[in-house]
């Protein structure tokens, strides 16, 4: 897939992350929710993400973490290179400053690069 670098979302899109749907009954079904945990003030809030954007992303930075590996300190390559290829289509756009996202293009070591990339996700649209 060519990325446009329009929104953050073309990534969950190639990767088939999407809000799934949960069947309760035989005839009853609710969007997915799902569950994230912060620290506020030093103390751990959980709370309950039901809306769409929010879910998505949360699945998607969940998604890039599942495929980084502690040990060897990498990030699949495959995933790393489609997070690069966007950033790359996002930078060709005028709309935004895109002095921090060349930045994030030119981090070599994957542990510092996928937690700016996650961090600042929602932030990655045109």
């Amino acid at each position: 897939m060519e990325f446009k670098g329009i929104h953050w979302r073309e990534l969950a899109e190639q990767w088939g992350i999407r809000r799934e749907m949960k069947e309760i009954t035989d005839i009853l079904n609710v969007p997915e929710t799902i569950k994230k945990k912060i620290a506020v003030n030093g103390k751990i809030v959980i709370f309950e993400i039901d809306d769409e954007d929010e879910l998505i992303a949360e699945k998607l930075k969940q998604y890039i973490w599942d495929h980084y590996d502690m040990e060897s300190n990498t990030l699949d390559n495959q995933i790393k290179q489609d997070m690069k290829d966007f950033l790359r289509a996002l930078c060709k756009h005028e709309f935004h400053n895109t002095q921090m996202f060349e930045a994030l293009l030119n981090i070599e070591e994957d542990h510092t690069f996928l937690t700016w990339f996650t961090h600042n996700l929602e932030n990655m649209w045109t």
